[in-house]
């Protein structure tokens, strides 16, 4: 079934020989979306849209994309302003203090010469601040910890329930950014969202990175939606596209959005989208 074009009111089937109080109840139309009112009329039953309640609150309460904790970071994780560091000295010195990369990019430990942070990874920092404390200090070890993450700010504009600029974490994805903004509303894609990366030259394949979401919910590979996110990034998220609604002995009866840049799609196939039939 094709979803009714906007503004207009779906033709709903009826059998002539069943009385039209005997319809199945519906739910209240402000409890759906459009699109959902006028398929489940159609098929009389509710058919909701897949996708959209994937975008929910964080359970543990903690800040989308944000790790804390000095087991939370990896070797090759990049510093950069506002990373909170565990810098421990056992030696000729031994202190453990923990210090803020500053807004010029400087980790600045006691009694010993500054060393510039920003756009080195953990292991190559660890090289460097052995290095200035040995200077200083020989016979001391240094033990470099990440115990917290800067936050970054990432533009999300089109179908959101909260367009503008969102702070998230250092190792948030387009997930994490997409919950920030409230999730995407139902009169918008999961399947032809574009992420535009900050920095890379506008001609390059990355600066514009398609995302289909559908791939993350149904087989969790998404390789582009795991993407963990720059500052200045930005991500737009168009109207829905095409869409056909499957319902009966299905594994997931719904509403689904079409591949991108498909108009239709064969029985079979959309057969295998709702997750397959339930009975042979």
């Amino acid at each position: 079934m094709s979803a009714a074009e906007p503004g207009r009111t779906a033709p709903v089937a009826r059998n002539p020989a069943t009385p039209s109080s005997a319809a199945p109840a519906l739910p209240s139309p402000d409890t759906l979306s459009p699109v959902e009112a006028a398929y489940s009329e159609r098929a009389g039953t509710v058919l909701r849209q897949f996708g959209y309640d994937q975008f929910g609150n964080d359970p543990s309460g903690q800040e989308p994309g944000r790790r804390d904790g000095s087991g939370g970071v990896q070797a090759d994780y990049t510093l950069g302003p506002g990373d909170e560091l565990l810098v421990t000295l056992r030696g000729q010195k031994s202190s453990s203090k923990r210090h803020t990369i500053d807004g010029t990019g400087l980790l600045t430990a006691d009694d010993v010469r500054p060393v510039v942070a920003q756009g080195l990874t953990l292991a190559e920092l660890r090289t460097q601040l052995s290095d200035a404390v040995t200077a200083s200090f020989p016979d001391t070890d240094v033990y470099v910890s990440v115990t917290g993450t800067r936050r970054i700010g990432v533009l999300v504009t089109g179908a959101v329930a909260r367009p503008g600029r969102q702070e998230v974490g250092a190792f948030a994805t387009l997930i994490d950014a997409l919950t920030v903004a409230g999730g995407v509303t139902r009169g918008g894609s999961l399947r032809r969202i574009r992420l535009f990366r900050s920095g890379a030259v506008p001609s390059a394949a990355t600066a514009r990175l398609p995302i289909d979401l559908y791939e993350l919910f149904m087989t969790g590979d998404g390789t582009n939606a795991g993407i963990r996110l720059r500052d200045g990034d930005r991500i737009f998220v168009p109207p829905l596209g095409p869409t056909l609604a499957l319902a009966g002995p299905l594994k997931r009866p719904g509403v689904y959005e079409l591949p991108p840049g498909q108009d239709r799609l064969p029985a079979a196939a959309a057969r295998d989208m709702a997750g397959g039939l339930l009975r042979p």
